[in-house]
């Protein structure tokens, strides 16, 4: 509803204003031109065809991006108090290195790289 005070903008500026709503919105811009067609201000041809060319903007700015940190993922997931036990417990014996990877599930050539996460 706050978006139709927008509209009168919209018409005197057009497609310029859609990243500048977006971005006072927290909104994608997709985001604020589905509202605009909602609101009459846009037809489903022009909507669709830019709802197109910015997931394609997207898709092509992703390309070639690195994911995020395995080893940091995995302590996330498995949780920082396990992962220590498990290191614990292999430095005192109870576990070999085979078990802790397995437990761990990492490489055992990685347990090195994993533990320097932890954070000891």
């Amino acid at each position: 509803m706050v978006l139709l005070q927008e509209l009168p903008t919209f018409k005197a500026e057009s497609l310029k204003i859609v990243p500048e709503l977006a971005k006072k919105y927290s909104v994608s811009r997709e985001v604020i031109l589905r509202r605009l067609l909602d609101y009459g201000a846009v037809d489903q041809a022009y909507y669709a065809s830019k709802a197109k060319e910015w997931n394609g903007d997207y898709l092509r700015q992703s390309r070639g991006t690195k994911g995020g940190n395995p080893y940091r993922t995995r302590l996330s997931y498995l949780g920082e108090g396990f992962s220590r036990l498990a290191f614990e417990n292999y430095r005192q014996g109870r576990l070999s290195k085979a078990e802790l990877a397995l437990h761990l599930n990492v490489r055992a050539r990685k347990l090195d790289k994993f533990e320097s996460y932890i954070g000891w």
